[in-house]
């Protein structure tokens, strides 16, 4: 809905407003009741201010006018941007519209839906110095995370230039990859040559961690491609201190010189505040759960599609029971919806 700039400039001018005010409490004030118990209390201005533009933004055209049309009109009010703004998402787009890869809902055989944070900080990874060159996505189990690298293969098959490394560590792996094992894996997916790579000797832990991303990064460049590094599960939990110590340099070395206009880096399931990168350099995402009216939408749209005689709200109803709203439980909602994709064929 929101391009990476309006989102930026609608956050901003919240911040503006609510920082000598309850924080809290102001938001709310522009918010429709079914969406105020979902602002969570306790947290800072800047995480509160995030939070309540993705709910709005996530209830998408569920109403008219759209939540989020009315949330910043009614908080930020004779501002000419922000009515713009307004103006161009008032309406929902035509289906005829040329098809964008980040706003694909079905990836496959399987639905990818809502997550319009996530779309729109992937979506900002295209350009040529992106102000968030490094993603970060983080959720419950189940929220839908390794699913997201879906979405950026999706994506890379768009742009072929650019080359998905995507290196999942497994639970309980964790112990067994070191910053060798996952500098060798990254150079791998490149098509490099992984025998090239520097060993540690007597060189110190810092120093051998640092030629290694130097290492990533010259391959990288060598290879005459764009790579989206995606590192999916290097939780603290299942992540060495030498591997995370790797991922500190190489989050630095991509960040830095001509890899920034090359090569970006996305993690899933990592604690970003590991990273000792300039602040507002990283965007970041906590999977929220999924609002129903996406779910009503993918739905409808199925069923118009198909060659008639099924209820669309009797599917509804048989998809939605047993799940909270908003859904949580990704995982099942996909097996469900996969279910329906496979009969209507």
């Amino acid at each position: 809905m929101l391009t990476a700039q309006e989102r930026e400039y609608i956050e901003g001018r919240l911040l503006d407003l609510v920082a000598n005010l309850p924080a809290r409490m102001t938001l709310l004030a522009g918010m429709p009741q079914a969406l105020k118990l979902r602002l969570n209390e306790g947290k800072p201005p800047y995480l509160l201010v995030k939070e309540a533009v993705a709910l709005c933004e996530e209830d998408g055209y569920n109403i008219t006018p759209p939540t989020l049309c009315t949330f910043i009109t009614i908080l930020i009010p004779n501002d000419e941007t922000i009515k713009s703004i307004c103006n161009r998402i008032l309406l929902p787009p035509p289906a005829s519209v040329v098809a964008d890869p980040f706003e694909a809902v079905l990836l496959g055989r399987l639905p990818f839906l809502g997550r319009p944070t996530a779309r729109a900080y992937l979506r900002s990874l295209l350009q040529d110095l992106p102000s968030q060159p490094i993603v970060v996505i983080n959720g419950t189990r189940g929220a839908g995370k390794t699913y997201t690298t879906e979405l950026i293969d999706h994506v890379c098959r768009t742009h072929q230039i650019i080359n998905s490394c995507h290196v999942e560590l497994k639970p309980e792996q964790g112990p067994s990859i070191g910053p060798a094992e996952l500098a060798g894996d990254i150079v791998t997916l490149m098509g490099g040559d992984t025998s090239l790579i520097p060993k540690q000797g007597v060189t110190n832990l810092e120093r051998w961690t640092q030629e290694l991303a130097n290492w990533v990064s010259l391959v990288a460049k060598n290879s005459g491609s764009k790579h989206w590094i995606v590192l999916d599960g290097f939780s603290n939990g299942e992540l060495r201190q030498d591997t995370l110590l790797f991922i500190v340099k190489l989050a630095h070395v991509l960040t830095s010189g001509v890899a920034r206009r090359l090569h970006r880096l996305i993690l899933l399931d990592f604690d970003h505040t590991a990273l000792p990168v300039p602040p507002g350099s990283i965007a970041h995402e906590t999977i929220p759960g999924l609002s129903r009216a996406f779910v009503t939408n993918f739905v409808n749209d199925l069923v118009a599609r198909s060659a008639g005689g099924l209820d669309a709200q009797a599917i509804l109803t048989q998809i939605a029971e047993g799940l909270a709203d908003p859904i949580s439980d990704l995982r099942e909602l996909g097996k469900r919806l996969n279910d329906l994709i496979e009969v209507v064929g």
